[in-house]
């Protein structure tokens, strides 16, 4: 499986991407711009995975900071329906 990186043209920043069309997010990174839920690792990881048992698809990729090598990114619409 491919790890997406800030060097990819899929990158458009820190935990978003645009892969094929569609919109993809970390967790982190969509709570941030939507401004839902306590956004902290504990919570992430008990939400993240609350969404592998849905079978929420999910790609990887490297943050550009702090302490993880790899991150899961959703698709948005995937998102918008498990935050809503």
């Amino acid at each position: 499986m491919k790890q997406y990186t800030k060097n990819d043209p899929e990158y458009r920043d820190n935990g978003y991407y645009v892969i094929e069309g569609a919109e993809y997010m970390s967790i982190w990174t969509y709570k941030n711009r939507k401004r839902v839920g306590v956004n902290r690792t504990a919570v992430n990881g008990q939400e993240a995975r609350a969404l592998a048992s849905i079978g929420t698809p999910y790609l990887t990729s490297k943050p550009d900071f702090g302490n993880f090598d790899q991150i899961l990114i959703y698709p948005v619409e995937e998102l918008n329906n498990f935050y809503n």
